[in-house]
């Protein structure tokens, strides 16, 4: 059993395709709560209405706007099935996502959670690329990929995630109250237990100007800073610590330029050399270093030019493999048993 929980902010447009990718599931033993993250509204309540004739599904509403986090973990905190898992209201699953994820966390009971490569679709839903989780298909020993995973979030968001309850309890049960509300979850997970990796790409993740990451981006860097304090507990080895807060200040200039934070831009380039020097001569800093400067010293038009790169970097999906033809032969065949799934037409 699969205890699947939706937070939702409103009334996504893709909602409803959402829920059709968690009945066309091969797999059937789940449970779906729809949790809004402040009160119900009509035509919310007129988009979910047609689903809740399935005794599966369900839908709850916070008495008064609740943060991110909270809704995520609200979503899931309801139930007592083995396995736990989150789809965002504007991704989609295709058939056999949670088929393969139990079969494999059955397999390998020391995985705290497993994960895939996801296709990355626009608004309209045109496939972008493939973006894959910086992880090879098996098992990865928590000792070998929790470095990897406090410098950076290679596994990707909820969506392409199923966790094994237990191992979500023994963390703490909750998601962070922030942008980054997934990325302390995965690390602690991955301090504690093995993390699972699958081959192929089995869920589709919509990039578009109204989602957090893309209209907060500029935030995204300095609440980095907020996790890794959290995640001091766990023994993070200073030199990496050094090194990670380092990057997370050279993000943060970069997006102070963008805010036209001139003095706080050299703010962060200080801090980001005094944990670790060696950033500047990175191509990771050198570049994001460069673009500040270029674009701080042109002025209001190149922090614009800035943002513009930036966010459009972000939505034209650069940087992803490109589909295979098995990817494609995924999407047609979740498109068609989605359309027999039984939800509204």
């Amino acid at each position: 059993m699969v205890d699947v929980g939706i937070p939702t902010r409103g009334v996504s447009p893709w909602l409803a395709q959402a829920i059709d990718s968690v009945l066309a599931q091969t797999f059937t033993a789940w449970r779906l709560v729809v949790s809004q993250g402040g009160p119900a509204t009509d035509e919310l309540l007129r988009t979910l209405r047609p689903y809740l004739d399935d005794p599966r599904v369900s839908f709850t509403a916070a008495d008064r706007v609740i943060g991110i986090g909270a809704n995520h973990t609200r979503a899931i905190g309801s139930g007592t099935a083995p396995y736990v898992a989150v789809l965002h209201d504007d991704d989609r699953w295709h058939p056999t996502f949670l088929e393969r994820r139990v079969a494999f966390m059955e397999m390998h009971p020391t995985c705290g959670f497993v994960c895939s490569s996801r296709i990355v679709i626009d608004e309209t839903g045109r496939p972008l690329g493939r973006a894959e989780p910086g992880l090879s298909p098996g098992v990865h020993r928590s000792g070998d990929v929790w470095p990897l995973l406090y410098r950076e979030n290679l596994v990707g968001p909820p969506s392409a995630i199923v966790m094994r309850r237990a191992a979500y309890e023994a963390v703490g049960g909750t998601y962070r109250d922030t942008i980054y509300c997934d990325y302390e979850l995965w690390a602690r997970l991955a301090a504690r237990f093995d993390v699972g990796c699958l081959a192929g790409s089995d869920l589709e993740y919509r990039v578009h100007r109204d989602q957090m990451s893309a209209t907060r981006r500029s935030d995204l860097a300095e609440e980095q800073f907020a996790v890794l304090d959290a995640l001091d507990d766990v023994g993070v080895p200073a030199r990496l610590r050094r090194t990670v807060t380092a990057e997370a200040h050279v993000r943060s200039a970069l997006s102070a330029v963008e805010r036209g934070e001139r003095r706080r831009f050299f703010e962060h380039l200080l801090a980001a050399l005094r944990n670790d020097f060696r950033i500047i001569v990175r191509p990771f800093g050198a570049t994001r270093v460069v673009a500040g400067l270029a674009a701080m010293l042109a002025g209001g038009p190149g922090r614009r030019k800035l943002s513009e790169v930036r966010i459009e970097r972000w939505l034209s999906g650069k940087g992803l493999r490109p589909l295979t033809t098995d990817d494609l032969a995924s999407m047609r065949h979740s498109a068609e048993r989605s359309t027999n799934a039984g939800g509204p037409q």
